[in-house]
């Protein structure tokens, strides 16, 4: 709700970065998991907003449990307002090493030139 009513008030271009504690796929989990409400719903609001997802570069989970057995999940994104992403269609995110804690630092380069790929 609160997005609901920050997106009104915005008049130009924006991006919303976070550790969503979600999944938008089974395939952003080092673990086996099905497809569910969560993940209906985060990509609804994704739809909503109309976002694009901006790829990882240099690999494809932000987050570890830093255990033995270790299960990894990209919890941590970038999405592009879609006048952003307009200006920017070829931005990407960059993982850095992930020492301190259980997510990796990212890297956003905004990029002007060839289009990315939008949330479907």
């Amino acid at each position: 709700d609160e997005l609901h009513h920050a997106r009104q008030l915005l008049s130009s271009p924006w991006l919303l970065v976070g550790d969503f504690n979600c999944l938008l796929s089974p395939t952003d989990s080092s673990s086996p998991i099905s497809f569910g409400p969560s993940m209906f719903a985060f990509h609804s609001f994704i739809d909503e907003f109309g976002l694009f997802d901006v790829p990882l570069s240099n690999g494809k989970f932000t987050w570890s449990n830093n255990r033995n057995s270790s299960i990894l999940c990209r919890l941590d994104r970038v999405f592009l307002s879609p006048e952003l992403f307009s200006a920017f269609p070829s931005s990407s995110l960059v993982l850095g090493p992930r020492h301190l804690s259980d997510h990796a630092p990212l890297l956003i380069s905004l990029l002007r030139g060839r289009a990315g790929t939008r949330c479907a």
